[in-house]
């Protein structure tokens, strides 16, 4: 990146807020955000120094920060300390100088003697200075200021005359562009007459799991059974699609349940050809829709104000079990949102071949899933590169299903279980409001569907790894654009990404791969052409990430 073409500012402060909020979201203590949002420091230190940053101000504690819960402070209190001793070797092979600023003083004596020993040690670094702004406000700055230009004034050094307003900004603490860092090292501009040239908005990553079956149809759990489930699994939203009925939603299910917001749409379904669609009003006939043709369903939701998807589109049963092939045969249809990219039962159902191979496959549930098919990847592919903004959706299309298998009585598969396997994230621009409406369409509602429907999400198997942090954005110049956007094509763009862990990590434009690298978890990558471009992550053969597209267009 060329550091002049885009005028980076000398001096960037970044105010560290919101890993606290980030944690309880996730059914997480608070202390757990603020140590997993502290591991982002190294990365924003590391990545300025790199671009040429001359001075980095990270505003860690504010003066209001000692209001918090006493125990809270206690925990940021020894993070800081440790902190301050485990980078000091980071600090000195990146030839960075530590500075601090703010009422020091109030610290306790650990953490004070863990800062004046890093500063010391790093006093005579010279490629960068990285300022801790520690037990700092605005308002308390000014008071400083204020003290010191009395303090010339009295030496004569000034004149009380010639105090003005851009006099007193160089007694201030004024960095040219100021980012707020979100959750886990998202960004946003806070206005400083400067852009924001590197980082996206912030985003709010919410775990969903997509194509649910309750007793309301062929599945076995009831809809609090089914929250419960999700509430354990860690899930955020549930869709539950009942086979051809809207009837949880008449029942008032829909909406906010604790920590579980569930999303009602349903699962048109003729013999083959289901369709998942969401947003229809509750009163909708849906059984009639199931006996029209798959064009006319798919046009007749959208005229109802909803959208939807292809489910398990090559789905192939199993003979073995006797379960039919459920697949999407009527390739002519157009106007559908998306499709099922990788659907749990048809990844299990493929492996279940013969007994033995069907009980391996079952008892090593899900460490026996092998990833999406392939077929599957192809034709969204091929969709994408015709142009068409098409949504991938990975589906757990769980019933947890009794059966009397192989001699034994099993459950396939037990909600909690399924719903750690194939989940979809969304990103949302704000986070969830803390009251929302029990049933009926509430504000939480309304935006989740929204990024559904524009691909504003990507698809993760997270029961070995959990992938809340990924971020994936186009970059031209001061033009950036984040998954399910759209930007124009600009020679030069890059796309850059980061993940929370490292892994074999692959960039594709139509499909076709233009980058790979194994073990990273951040890169920057030129984008030869317009067309969609995605992101997959593998810990192993099996898919880990796989994103939604943003869209380079001429």
């Amino acid at each position: 990146m060329d550091k002049q073409a885009i005028k980076l500012p000398r001096h960037v402060g970044i105010i560290m807020d919101g890993n606290g909020r980030w944690a309880e979201q996730h059914g997480l203590p608070r202390v757990r955000g603020h140590e997993r949002g502290a591991k982002t420091v190294r990365l924003i230190t590391e990545e300025c120094a790199r671009l040429g940053i001359e001075w980095v101000t990270l505003y860690a504690f504010s003066s209001e920060n000692w209001r918090r819960p006493q125990k809270e402070i206690n925990h940021l209190m020894r993070l800081l300390r440790q902190f301050l001793i485990k980078e000091r070797e980071a600090l000195m092979r990146n030839n960075l100088q530590l500075r601090a600023v703010g009422q020091i003083e109030k610290l306790p004596q650990p953490a004070r003697d863990a800062l004046a020993e890093t500063i010391s040690l790093t006093k005579n670094n010279s490629r960068m200075v990285l300022c801790l702004a520690l037990s700092y406000g605005g308002r308390q700055e000014l008071v400083d200021a204020a003290r010191r230009i009395s303090a010339d004034v009295a030496k004569g050094v000034r004149s009380a005359e010639s105090i003005s307003e851009s006099l007193f900004a160089t007694y201030m603490y004024d960095p040219e562009a100021t980012l707020r860092q979100g959750h886990l090292g998202h960004c946003t501009a806070v206005p400083s007459g400067v852009p924001a040239w590197r980082y996206l908005p912030m985003t709010y990553d919410y775990v969903s799991v997509v194509h649910v079956h309750s007793n309301y149809s062929d599945g076995t759990g009831s809809v609090p059974e089914i929250i419960d489930a999700a509430a354990k699994a860690g899930v955020d939203i549930v869709f539950l699609t009942d086979h051809d009925t809207l009837q949880p939603c008449k029942d008032g299910h829909a909406g906010r349940h604790g920590k579980v917001l569930l999303v009602v749409g349903t699962e048109i379904s003729p013999d083959l050809n289901h369709y998942l669609a969401f947003g229809l009003p509750a009163e909708t006939d849906v059984k009639s829709l199931a006996s029209l043709r798959p064009q006319e369903y798919i046009d007749r939701a959208a005229g109802l104000g909803g959208f939807g998807f292809i489910a398990h589109p090559d789905h192939t049963g199993t003979k073995l079990f006797d379960v039919p092939s459920y697949r999407w045969e009527d390739w002519s249809v157009k106007r559908f949102t998306g499709l099922g990219i990788w659907d749990m039962m048809t990844d299990f159902e493929e492996l279940l071949v013969g007994p033995d191979e069907a009980l391996a496959a079952f008892t090593n549930f899900p460490h026996s899933m092998t990833g999406p098919k392939s077929e599957s990847v192809a034709r969204w592919d091929r969709l994408l590169a015709s142009g068409e903004k098409i949504v991938g959706v990975g589906e757990v299309d769980n019933h947890a299903e009794h059966r009397k298998a192989l001699g034994r009585d099993v459950t396939v598969f037990p909600y909690e279980l399924a719903f750690k396997t194939i989940r979809m994230h969304l990103l949302l621009d704000a986070p969830f409001d803390k009251v929302t409406d029990q049933g009926g369409t509430d504000a939480d509602t309304k935006r989740v569907l929204a990024a559904l429907r524009d691909g504003r999400s990507y698809i993760a198997f997270d029961f070995d790894h959990d992938s809340r942090g990924l971020e994936l954005c186009v970059v031209a110049g001061e033009k950036k654009a984040g998954i399910g956007d759209e930007v124009r094509f600009r020679p030069g763009m890059t796309a850059e990404f980061e993940l929370p862990v490292r892994a074999r990590v692959r960039v594709l434009l139509n499909g076709a791969v233009i980058w790979e690298k194994d073990n990273t978890n951040r890169g920057a990558v030129m984008i030869p052409a317009p067309g969609a471009l995605r992101l997959e992550a593998f810990h192993g053969p099996r898919p880990w990430i796989m994103s939604n597209p943003i869209y380079v267009r001429f």
